[in-house]
């Protein structure tokens, strides 16, 4: 599952502002835009359960359901990334799923794609690109694997972001069905700890507040929380 997260970034959830690419993001965003239109106007699809899914700061192994829908609206702090963003995350066929991330503030576009090479719990494999964004920045691949077992969600991986190798790891321990606690961790001075949780307020809407606790010598403490709306517009 996706969560924005650059610098490193759903779940995947946070934007940096990096360097060009030799990639030309442009194009691609824009022949995309009708689909993505498409995807935004199924809101008349079937009601799905939401499930507390994706972890605060890194990207998850497990894929989001063929067919489901995701639209979040997103707040955090500047020091995290775009202050201010939507998402929408569509699970496309059992393996494969994408996300469109619009910042608001400032303006940018980040798309970002995961594959699931092993989808059968309790062990996920998947690799992905983050943080494609229409400012110019490098897609960041990746590779995760994860144990999802009873209550426990752990996962462990590295991405290729800031001209090296980070690793990521996440633990998330389901106490009911409707509530999640989480913490995850990605290497880097730029980068983060986090600690959260994400509650199920309806069986579509999800709310997922957390801190973040910087890798560097200030170790400060900031804000962020994501609003998820998800639904079913095909099976």
């Amino acid at each position: 599952m996706f969560l924005l997260f650059c610098a490193r970034g759903k779940h995947m959830r946070r934007g940096f502002f990096c360097r060009p690419s030799a990639l030309s993001f442009n194009s691609y965003f824009f022949a995309l835009r009708p689909v993505l239109a498409v995807l935004l106007l199924m809101v008349l699809g079937v009601p799905s359960m939401a499930t507390t899914k994706g972890l605060n700061q890194i990207v998850t192994p497990d894929i989001q359901p063929m067919g489901q829908i995701s639209i979040s609206l997103q707040a955090q702090n500047s020091a995290i990334g775009n202050s201010i963003e939507t998402q929408i995350e569509a699970g496309l066929t059992q393996r494969f799923e994408m996300a469109l991330f619009l910042g608001l503030s400032p303006g940018d576009q980040i798309l970002n794609a995961e594959y699931g090479l092993c989808v059968k719990q309790p062990w996920l494999l998947s690799v992905g690109l983050n943080n494609w964004s229409r400012r110019g920045a490098y897609a960041q691949p990746y590779i995760e694997a994860g144990y999802y077992k009873g209550r426990i969600h752990s996962m462990i991986g590295y991405i290729h972001a800031n001209d090296r190798e980070e690793a990521i790891v996440g633990l998330g321990y389901q106490t009911t069905d409707n509530l999640m606690l989480q913490a995850d961790f990605q290497s880097g001075e730029e980068n983060f700890s986090t600690v959260g949780f994400t509650y199920n307020l309806t069986p579509n809407l999800s709310f997922n507040p957390a801190v973040y606790i910087s890798n560097d010598s200030t170790h400060d403490l900031y804000g962020y929380a994501v609003l998820t709306w998800s639904f079913t517009a095909f099976k």
